[in-house]
């Protein structure tokens, strides 16, 4: 019988469940070996094998001393066994513990060991590096600096004598941890040369360093300017990409060449920087600018009277020096260079004078002033063409006048300012305007066109012979109307006509008036009306058909209101007539025109058309049918022969509307009746009715026991799962086979997915089809892809590690498998085994994180037991990182992170201020070696090295965490001296200005500046807490005329720690008294760079407004001096 279940003890305190179990033993001893099946009949054999297994591991670790000399080196090598060794210099010896072996040159070696220990022919080999003279020595620098920027090269070199450096420039350096300044731009390489005894090694670094020197220069095209006036800046500058122009007004640029506006008078100073990749440069212009004021300009405009043509008077009036002039009297006349003129305006519309003036400096300004305008009449009316009678309105524009007189032009004139004027003949009329001044001036206005009055006269004639008769009555009208352009009739019979000599026939009885509108070219209008009216005899018809549309036969009924004495006919349209005053008719399909003829006792005779009647043809129905009586489910489709715009299909309880052809689902084995009624466009409706029926179609579907992964070959069972009925046929198909039982049995030998698929058919003749896509799948004999590990990472406690790997795509996936051993084992244990396909990480604890480096393998198995075997598996291994720390210097090392590819190494620092790591330096992934000399608190700062981006998949592996207590003798070195201590007392401002230096010891790690202030020895108070950027400080609290004030400074640097108290400095207060012609001056001395750096004092004594002149040079322990002010 087949085993259904296995279950294998391996002796190691390991166990499996699988049928043909794989396993690793991995450590030396002798193993029992133990297996239990289960049969599928249910019973259970087991059998057991001691001592199935003696393993024995060989040791072939070994130890080595290095005694190195200037080319080469000594090294005495030790191990447990005896063994063959390969020195990799080209060098061997065989079956040895304690071989000694001399290097000639420096260098790098990978020394093998190999130990092969019988009776059990196991071998194994271990091999490690040597290296003489040649260490994994790393520099750190910039690759680029600005000019004058000082710098320094950071290496893990130690161990040497003496050190100097040499930059390609000829420069040469003495000692390790220098700081280089170069001011030229250009590209540097550096050479250090490491002594020891008689040793000189030489390191030649390959990356150079690039200086940026970007040089500030410019000139102002035009220094000097008026107010308003533009200034444009030409830039000379050098090794500079971008610019930044600051005027001490407060405009700015970052153009290459920018140009300025100034509007206040007076000197501005011109500040470029240039930069060039972060590195500045700055010139300094100052009085770059000098902004003259615009020159005054002033003037005076008279004249004797306003009389027209004005003669006006006009006088410069400017202050200062003017050195031209020009007058522009905006009449087209100029004149230049005289201060005063006079000018006679013939131009009564001119309103302005303009006077330019230009001074000295070339500034010129401009004023313009009103003019003095002449007394002039301005006529101003509100139209100038109409029709009788014609009113104008007319007003005098001009001002001033004291009389005036309109002369109306139709004989008629008036005295008032604004007047009304009715004109009541038609003709042309021309209006003046006499105004008096009282300058004695008189003018006339006319206005520029005349008043046009204009007239129109309505006049026609009838027909007296027309002006009665019967019905249809023609009348003839003759126009005779005077200046008339357009007609306008009104019959009286709600019709019209804008003929000049209309004809009008008149259909319906009654008496009526005839009215004329005529109208002229300017819309003057006159009407007119018939003196007579006409009279149009005849009967009165009032009929109307109730109905005159219908379909199939139409019963119409006409009806009317008859008059006494009128007799009526009724033509039907169809052949048929009626005597009667009312009538009703029947008609059949077809379109009818009926009449009335209505005869009064006048014998008018009066014929009327009445409304057509349309009798419809009813629609015509007949359904076609397509696809009856077939297998469901089917659709019936239904058509008309006649399709009409409006169709409503019933079916069951379903409804459709206007389709000509209906599609009905057949669903059900059943029949249905189908109605249909159709509606033509003229509203005419049919109906008619039909039996539509379907046949049954029998069940398609299957299910197997076997659908889950199988490892073939394998029979597979299939069963019909549809509804059992009579005569039913089957049709198998799977692979490429087929059959026809009802539960086939099949046998697939190869691997792969297979779909299946099975049709039925009934007596009916109906089938139904089903298909399962993959439905069975079977194993192959390959081993599932090899996944990749992503992440190594250590805790931050080393206490457990983290390990993700790539997720499997193998559809038959059984588990993960992840082995480890520890660095210089070569045996593998498993870690984890995992048979959920999503979950790709472990987290493991009880590892030795802090001192050991750990491999891993990850092992893909499915279903049917295929895997790649161990031995070909990629190894990954953990980061293992070590350090020591010197004097403000950290030292790191790890070991290479093998296998996975990965962007970079990061290496991360934890300050005892901080609460995360955070990033320090980013190194290339063949660097093996960080070193770091910084300001170190007194406290521990934790490391660790993250290989970031491995696979290109965003995913990191980090080392262990390492804890370092570097020294730092600088904590409290930090010391600060204060360079001037000055005090600044002018009109405007009172206050002592302190200057310093940051400290000569990391002026980086300056946190803040506190600066205290005293008036005595005792007693300093805090004056201010600054910033590490910040090296003066002004001091407005003082009475700098009545005391001396001393200023000292600490450092607190970025441990929070304080340095040395700086130097001691102070103000100088100046004191005197007077003693007849003399002046005694005496001062208390300054303490800030103490007497042996003092010089002198210089007593200055100010002779003017501007002039300061030294009168006396004290020695530095004088406090006194007299000065004569007679003899002086």
């Amino acid at each position: 019988d087949s085993v259904s279940a296995c279950f294998w003890d391996f002796g190691d305190g390991t166990t499996s469940t699988e049928i043909n179990p794989e396993h690793i033993y991995n450590q030396s001893g002798t193993f029992d070996l133990y297996i239990e099946i289960t049969l599928n009949n249910g019973n259970v054999q087991a059998l057991e094998i001691p001592q199935f297994l003696n393993l024995y591991v060989p040791e072939a670790d070994f130890n080595y001393a290095v005694n190195n000399m200037c080319e080469g080196g000594i090294v005495n090598f030790s191990a447990s066994h005896a063994g063959d060794w390969n020195f990799g210099d080209g060098g061997y010896a065989y079956n040895s513990s304690q071989p000694v072996h001399t290097y000639t040159e420096n260098g790098v070696y990978n020394v093998k060991f190999i130990v092969n220990d019988n009776p059990y022919g196991c071998v194994l080999e271990n091999i490690k590096t040597v290296s003489l003279n040649k260490e994994n020595f790393l520099f750190s620098f910039p690759d680029k600096v600005c000019a004058g920027e000082p710098f320094s090269v950071q290496t893990n070199i130690s161990g040497y004598q003496s050190y100097s450096w040499e930059v390609s420039n000829g420069t040469v350096m003495p000692g390790l941890n220098t700081y280089f300044s170069l001011n030229e731009s250009g590209t540097y390489f550096l050479t250090l040369y490491a002594s020891k005894g008689n040793c000189t090694d030489t390191f030649y670094i390959e990356q150079p360093v690039r200086v940026i020197a970007p040089k500030a220069d410019f000139s102002v095209l035009s220094p000097v300017v008026c107010d308003s006036g533009i200034v444009q800046l030409q830039n000379l500058s050098e090794n500079a990409s971008s610019f930044e122009w600051n005027v001490s007004n407060g405009d700015y640029s970052s153009n290459i060449e920018p140009s300025f506006s100034f509007t206040t008078v007076g000197t501005y100073n011109i500040t470029l920087t240039a930069i060039q990749d972060g590195c500045r440069d700055t010139k300094i212009v100052e009085s770059a600018v000098w902004v003259n004021p615009s020159p005054m300009v002033d003037f005076s405009v008279s004249a004797a009277n306003n009389c027209y043509p004005v003669t006006v008077s006009v006088t410069d009036m400017s202050p200062g020096i003017v050195s031209q002039r020009v007058w522009n009297f905006n009449d087209g006349q100029t004149l230049l260079n005289t201060p005063s003129a006079v000018h006679t305006f013939l131009d009564s519309t001119v309103k302005t004078i303009k006077l330019t003036v230009t001074d000295s400096l070339g500034c010129v300004s401009s004023l313009e002033k009103p003019n003095i305008l002449p007394y002039k009449g301005v006529i101003s009316v509100d139209s100038i063409t109409g029709c009788i009678p014609k009113t104008v309105y007319l007003h005098n524009s001009a001002p001033n006048s004291v009389q005036q007189t309109w002369i109306f032009g139709d004989g008629s004139f008036s005295n008032n300012n604004n007047v009304q004027h009715v004109y009541s003949d038609s003709g042309f009329y021309q209006i003046l305007l006499i105004s008096e001044y009282s300058q004695g001036c008189l003018d006339t206005a006319m206005l520029p066109y005349k008043i046009r009055v204009k007239e129109v006269k309505a006049v026609f004639s009838q027909n007296t012979s027309q002006l009665q008769g019967c019905i249809p009555l023609l009348v003839n009208y003759s126009d005779e109307s005077v200046n008339a352009l357009s007609w306008a009739w009104d019959f009286g019979d709600s019709t019209y006509s804008s003929v000049q000599n209309p004809g009008h026939i008149f259909f319906t009885p009654g008496e009526y008036t005839t009215r004329l509108v005529v109208t002229d070219l300017q819309g003057c209008y006159d009407t007119a009306f018939a003196p007579n009216p006409i009279t149009a005899l005849g009967p009165h018809i009032s009929a109307a058909v109730d109905t005159v549309e219908g379909c199939g036969s139409l019963e119409t009924h006409f009806l009317n209101n008859p008059e006494t004495g009128v007799d009526y006919t009724w033509i039907f349209g169809d052949g048929n007539i009626k005597n009667s005053p009312t009538a009703s008719h029947i008609y059949s399909p077809g379109v009818y025109v009926p009449f009335v003829t209505a005869i009064d006792t006048n014998n008018c005779e009066v014929t009327v058309p009445l409304d057509t009647i349309t009798v419809h043809q009813l629609p015509e129905i007949e359904i076609q049918t397509i696809a009856n009586h077939e297998c469901v489910p089917f659709n019936v489709q239904l058509e008309v022969a006649t399709p009409q715009d409006s169709m409503i299909w019933q079916v069951a309880d379903t409804s459709f509307v206007n389709t000509p052809v209906f599609n009905f689902p057949m669903e059900k084995d059943t029949s249905y009746l189908v109605f249909v009624q159709l509606t033509d466009d003229n509203q005419c409706s049919s109906d008619t009715s039909i039996i539509i029926s379907g046949n049954p179609v029998p069940d398609a579907d299957f299910y197997s026991p076997d659908t889950s992964f199988s490892c073939f070959p394998a029979n597979l069972h299939l069963t019909y799962n549809g509804k059992s009925e009579d005569s039913l046929q089957y049709i198998w198909s799977v692979g490429g086979l087929t059959f026809n039982s009802p539960s086939p049995v099949i046998l697939l030998k190869d691997s792969g997915k297979y779909d299946v698929s099975l049709t039925v058919t009934n007596s009916f003749g109906c089938s139904a089809s089903i298909r399962k896509e993959n439905y069975f799948s079977l194993n192959d004999v390959e081993a599932p892809e090899n996944s990749r590990i992503f992440s190594l990472v250590v805790s931050d406690d080393n206490n457990n590690l983290l390990v993700e790997w790539e997720k499997s795509n193998a559809e038959d996936f059984k588990d993960y498998t992840l082995y480890v051993s520890a660095y210089g084992e070569y045996l593998y244990r498993i870690a984890k085994t995992e048979n959920n396909i999503a979950a790709t990480q472990a987290n493991l604890s009880h590892l030795n994180l802090e001192n050991g480096i750990y491999n891993f393998k990850i092992q893909t198995m499915d279903i049917c037991g295929n895997k790649i075997p161990l031995s070909e598996l990629p190894e990954y291994n953990t980061i293992l990182l070590q350090g020591n720390a010197d004097t403000n210097q950290i030292n790191l090392k790890w070991n290479r992170y093998k296998i996975a590819p990965f962007e970079k190494f990061v290496v991360m620092e934890k300050s005892p201020f901080q609460n995360n790591f955070a990033p320090i330096a980013f190194l290339s992934p063949d660097s093996l070696a960080y070193w770091t000399q910084k300001f170190f608190c007194k406290s521990g700062y934790s490391y660790k090295i993250i290989a970031e981006n491995t696979y290109n998949t965003g995913y990191y592996s980090a080392s262990n965490t390492i804890t370092l207590y570097p020294e730092n003798p600088y904590l409290h070195a930090q010391k600060v001296t204060i360079t001037r201590t000055t005090v600044i007392d002018n009109d405007n401002e009172h206050f002592v200005l302190n200057e310093w230096k940051a400290p000569s010891v990391f002026p980086e790690a300056v946190k803040n500046y506190y600066l205290y202030r005293t008036t005595s020895a005792s007693n300093k108070e805090l004056l201010a807490v600054l910033p590490p950027y910040q090296t003066s400080f002004a001091d407005y609290n003082v009475a700098v005329d009545d005391s001396s004030y001393i200023y000292t400074i600490e450092v607190e640097n970025t441990c929070n720690v304080r340095g040395e108290k700086g130097n001691i400095s102070n103000s100088i207060l100046l004191n005197y008294q007077t003693t007849g012609n003399d002046v005694i001056l005496n001062w208390n001395g300054y303490k800030g760079w103490g007497n042996h750096n003092l010089e002198k004092y210089l007593i200055r004594k100010k002779v003017n407004d501007s002039e300061w002149k030294t009168i006396y040079e004290a020695s530095p322990t004088e406090r006194f001096f007299k000065d004569d002010i007679l003899k002086k």
